[in-house]
């Protein structure tokens, strides 16, 4: 089931409270493949996670989540992200804190 807010998915986390999204109430980060102005409204959630103090911990609780915006990146960055993690025998999410996107590695 798809669910338009991340909020939804993570209230019962206790750091969902500093969430960034949590002040995004119409910002959709389930839109990927869902309709036409999906990759827009992707690209706007990702911006809500930028700045978001809690940004590392929402893409660790979300990295196997199969669909959505979780830590600034979506579905596809994620699965890259998982390839690179298991290569590597370190949680080394530096270049996902300094903004850099994921597919670039």
């Amino acid at each position: 089931m798809l669910i338009g807010s991340l909020m939804d998915l993570t209230r019962q986390k206790p750091w969902a409270n500093q969430a960034a999204c949590r002040e995004a109430p119409g910002v959709d980060f389930f839109a990927e493949g869902r309709h036409p102005s999906g990759i827009e409204q992707t690209e706007g959630a990702k911006a809500v996670c930028k700045g978001c103090q809690v940004r590392l911990t929402c893409l660790d609780a979300g990295l196997d989540e199969e669909w959505g915006v979780w830590g600034g990146l979506a579905a596809a960055e994620r699965r890259r992200l998982r390839k690179l993690r298991h290569r590597s025998t370190s949680h080394n999410w530096a270049f996902v804190d300094s903004g850099r996107d994921a597919s670039t590695r």
